[in-house]
């Protein structure tokens, strides 16, 4: 999609994407994967050179990779001097949820109909091959569900053994109940949001 300016040249033709990013927004939509974690990492760090106003994350994201989340966490979590929103809007469903409550404290938004999912970190696309191997891989699979045990804990304020009891299924949270449970700061008010 392209938008239309006055210039002193006329009418330019932009990318909303680059508008967007003018704007210090960032969308992360769709599935976690490899591309997308290599896009927002660079458009992250590309804001993160151009000053110190707020940047926003939106989030609808049915989840997706772990190790490629993790490193859209590292990124979001480690700024200390720059306010990063975090808004879902849609859905907020497994590492896309953690990412959600990664944001700065008392910037981590949802839109009233959106939901949060938690669950325990899963393989995709199945086990398979030596005994070795899929015994790899579980240790694997359980140190990432660790790690994302204690992130959680570390941004809600539970107890890692609250988290793996709530989340031990596909746990549903309403934008209220992320709210109660530590996730998400607030209900969004679109109108601050889109202001700047």
């Amino acid at each position: 999609m392209v938008v239309k300016e006055k210039s002193a040249r006329g009418i330019d033709t932009i990318p909303l994407s680059s508008v967007f990013i003018e704007n210090r927004d960032i969308f992360l939509k769709g599935e976690i994967s490899t591309e997308v974690a290599d896009e927002f990492c660079e458009q992250f760090i590309y804001l993160l050179r151009r000053g110190n106003d707020p940047i926003r994350v939106w989030i609808s994201s049915y989840g997706g990779s772990v190790i490629d989340g993790l490193r859209i966490y590292d990124l979001i979590s480690s700024v200390k001097n720059i306010k990063v929103y975090t808004i879902a809007y849609g859905a907020a469903y497994s590492m896309a949820g953690l990412l959600l409550a990664a944001g700065t404290k008392g910037c981590r938004l949802m839109l009233p109909h959106t939901r949060l999912m938690l669950h325990p970190a899963t393989f995709v696309g199945g086990c398979s091959g030596k005994l070795s191997d899929i015994r790899a891989k579980s240790n694997m699979l359980e140190e990432y569900e660790e790690i994302i045990n204690q992130i959680l804990s570390k941004h809600s304020g539970l107890s890692v053994k609250k988290i793996i009891e709530d989340n031990s299924y596909d746990h549903f949270y309403t934008a209220e109940e992320a709210i109660k449970n530590g996730y998400c700061d607030r209900i969004a008010c679109i109108d601050d949001l889109v202001k700047g």
